[in-house]
């Protein structure tokens, strides 16, 4: 491709909307942290967290994928109903008290029915604990068994190693990415 051709082709660009107004910051949501992840990795032009990442053509997306093993239940479940004032009041900050107490309970109802649908919702907040304990457990142990494999195959110092032991990153690395950092930085 010459210089003309990028001339006439300008990159494509693509805006995400991340929902929270804190530029240079990662969001509670574990998707878009992982949406921002998977755009890096497929070879997206970014800033700094809270930039708006920008795909360029013929970037290609990471497509394995990761078992979620509950992982997004338990999260919704324990920040909309443990923690249902925090949540709201951050999520729907932007809008005036009296229309976030009407939204946040609509919010709060359509949550708690779809976890009771499938199941999460049905649990004990003891056994929903020990899933939550499990689900990071099982991540700590394929993130170190990635690790030893890719310290056993004498990867130059400083070279990230991937989720699945790979050369590239994946989705699963995306995914992983997404909700370690959304626990690390959500209050909810």
């Amino acid at each position: 491709m010459t210089s003309q051709d990028d001339a006439t082709n300008p990159p494509a660009t693509l805006t995400v909307y991340r929902g929270w107004k804190d530029p240079g910051k990662h969001v509670w949501s574990p998707f878009v942290v992982k949406l921002e992840a998977r755009l890096r990795f497929g070879g997206s032009r970014t800033g700094p967290p809270g930039d708006r990442p920008r795909r360029r053509r013929g970037a290609r997306f990471p497509t394995s994928s990761f078992p979620r093993v509950g992982m997004m239940q338990v999260v919704g479940w324990e920040r909309w109903t443990q923690n249902y004032y925090t949540m709201r009041d951050h999520v729907l900050g932007a809008l005036p008290y009296p229309l976030r107490v009407v939204v946040g309970l609509l919010a709060y109802r359509g949550t708690v029915a779809t976890l009771h649908g499938q199941g999460t919702g049905r649990y004990a907040a003891e056994e929903i604990a020990a899933f939550r304990r499990e689900i990071w457990e099982a991540v700590d142990a394929l993130l170190t068994a990635s690790r030893n494999k890719s310290l056993s195959q004498d990867r130059p110092k400083g070279k990230p190693f991937w989720v699945l032991g790979g050369e590239e990153p994946t989705e699963a690395d995306a995914t992983v990415f997404g909700f370690v950092v959304s626990a690390l930085i959500c209050t909810a």
